[in-house]
């Protein structure tokens, strides 16, 4: 029958998400592979096993991926997020969607000093810390946990010019690596000015709401990049 709830979806083929998909678990055989377009929202009750590859498994720009129960995952997928527009010398706020990305490769163009996080006990505001400083830590360096991250447009990005109008430029981020599920804890510093600089662990929006019932000792605003 027909995957919901109920029923566990097994992909042996192509698929494409343009609107909904609902499955009490997800499988992707080694000859299946799913997208889920910008459109479109998969709702998974249990586990995800992916046997094919990262590009056989790919949420889009604003697809949205969303599992209820505590479950580890196996296997990689592919998220795609999409920046604003910006020009070389602009900075964007990223935080990965997945486990196992690799810092540096997610925009090996980028300055290896241009990727910073925040540290709330710097000075007497708080600053940004160069995270990258030699071969090893490009080569191993992984996007923590729900932290956040400055990144530097690629150094050979679109240039402003007042003079022949190049337009900016999205910058397609890709992540690859297992879905992160289930509750993500994040110590929280209270130093200087208290603002700590997190992120969406998950490919999938957020209930703000929810967020602030389950987090009780927390200020109830929240700064948008």
């Amino acid at each position: 029958g027909a995957p919901d709830y109920g029923n566990k979806a097994i992909i042996d083929g192509p698929l494409v998400v343009a609107s909904e998909l609902y499955t009490c678990e997800l499988e992707i055989t080694a000859n299946g592979s799913l997208t889920v377009q910008s459109t479109g929202l998969t709702g998974i009750i249990g586990k995800i096993t992916n046997n094919a590859t990262a590009i056989d498994f790919v949420v889009e720009n604003n697809g949205v991926l969303i599992q209820r129960d505590d479950l580890q995952n196996e296997g990689p997928v592919t998220v795609k997020r999409n920046s604003a527009e910006l020009f070389r010398q602009d900075y964007t706020l990223w935080s990965s969607p997945v486990g196992g990305q690799n810092l540096r490769a997610f925009s090996p163009q980028t300055l290896y000093n241009r990727f910073s996080s925040y540290d709330t006990t710097i000075g007497s505001n708080g600053g940004y810390v160069q995270e990258i400083f030699t071969t090893n830590d490009m080569n191993t360096k992984l996007f923590g946990l729900a932290k956040g991250y400055l990144i530097r447009k690629p150094n050979n990005w679109v240039t402003w010019d007042n003079v022949n109008g190049n337009p900016a430029q999205s910058y397609e981020g890709i992540f690859a690596g297992t879905i992160t599920n289930g509750d993500v804890n994040v110590a929280l510093s209270g130093a200087n000015t208290k603002l700590n600089l997190v992120g969406n662990p998950y490919p999938s929006p957020i209930s703000i709401a929810n967020l602030f019932a389950a987090n009780s000792n927390i200020e109830k605003t929240l700064y948008f990049w």
